[in-house]
């Protein structure tokens, strides 16, 4: 049947209407591929919270171990969260190690340093401790101070002779003297401004920022602790020195960062001997590993091995992430 007038009419209508549709559909469609052509889809795009806190940071201040030297200050790793850095061990050294590492503390926003946590009372993670009261009592911008320094540590229990409420003491009346240092009147510093917590399993620490729980490992003192942090955004187990330990493994339970001790590629059918005592294997730390399921297996404290063996032995029984830390590496 032939179209008649209004038929047309309402014809050509239609293809206007569709014409007009199209051609929208046809700008559209080159605003976005110019969109994506110049850095992405505009729509989607999303900008970060601007008061989003930054992320939890771990940086070593010192690999440790007793065979220190220019390249490996004593034992000593911080974790810098909300703009504290909180410092676990004070080995010898850690002091020009913070020095060191200012640049990358400014550039992380830190603030404040007020808290130490000390694993166990050997003097490769303690003899740091002097210098750190010292400096921080006098000279608040070197070491962030400013308010009083908190020191958490193993006390006088399961037969030990002193805990860290004695280190603490001794190291005071030591100090006492530098009240005669030049440009210091006499009884200024009658006492650095530090106090100590002994400790026992379970959290010792909370603020709005971090959660420290210790849990007791297996080494050569009465008691030694391992440290678990936990954060708004990371789970970071400390080992300490320590022997394969269940406490370990269930610390961490999948952590983002298991920074673990070793020593020696393996011990011989009686176990470790002399000095390895207390310690574990890079063969035992595969199989701790393998069971604790860090995200990233980060070892220190390393004694009497070398690092591309012991990763390889390490990695026969964990395939995740093996890095050897190095004094100033951030995590």
């Amino acid at each position: 049947m032939p179209l008649t007038a209004d038929d047309k009419l309402g014809s050509s209508q239609i293809l206007h209407s569709s014409a007009a549709w199209l051609g929208r559909l046809f700008r559209l469609l080159t605003t976005a591929a110019l969109a994506l052509s110049s850095g992405g889809w505009l729509l989607s795009q999303t900008k970060e919270p601007q008061n989003a806190p930054a992320p939890t940071t771990a940086i070593v201040f010192g690999v440790g171990s007793p065979e220190i030297d220019a390249e490996r200050s004593g034992t000593s790793i911080g974790i810098i969260a909300a703009g504290t850095l909180y410092l676990f061990d004070a080995g010898p050294g850690v002091e020009r190690r913070i020095a060191e590492a200012h640049p990358k503390l400014a550039a992380l926003k830190v603030q404040r340093f007020e808290t130490v946590f000390i694993t166990h009372l050997h003097p490769d993670h303690t003899a740091g401790l002097a210098a750190l009261i010292h400096y921080h009592n006098i000279n608040s911008n070197f070491l962030l101070g400013g308010e009083d320094l908190t020191v958490y540590g193993p006390g006088a229990t399961n037969g030990a002779l002193f805990g860290i409420a004695d280190v603490v003491s001794h190291l005071r009346a030591a100090l006492a003297f530098s009240g005669l240092a030049p440009g210091i009147k006499p009884g200024q510093m009658d006492g650095p401004a530090v106090h100590p917590v002994e400790i026992k399993p379970g959290i010792v620490y909370k603020d709005s920022a971090v959660t420290v729980t210790a849990f007791e490992v297996i080494h050569k003192t009465p008691i030694s602790f391992g440290f678990r942090i936990q954060t708004a955004d990371r789970v970071i187990v400390i080992s300490g020195d320590t022997r394969p330990s269940e406490a370990v493994v269930q610390a961490c339970n999948g952590c983002d960062l298991l920074f673990h001790e070793v020593f020696r590629e393996r011990f011989g059918p009686n176990g470790p001997t002399g000095a390895a005592q207390g310690h574990t294997s890079a063969e035992e730390l595969g199989d701790v590993a393998r069971r604790a399921r860090p995200k990233h297996l980060v070892i220190y404290h390393d004694v009497q091995l070398r690092h591309d063996v012991g990763a390889e032995i390490i990695r026969k029984a964990f395939n995740g992430e093996v890095t050897f830390a190095r004094d100033l590496d951030m995590y």
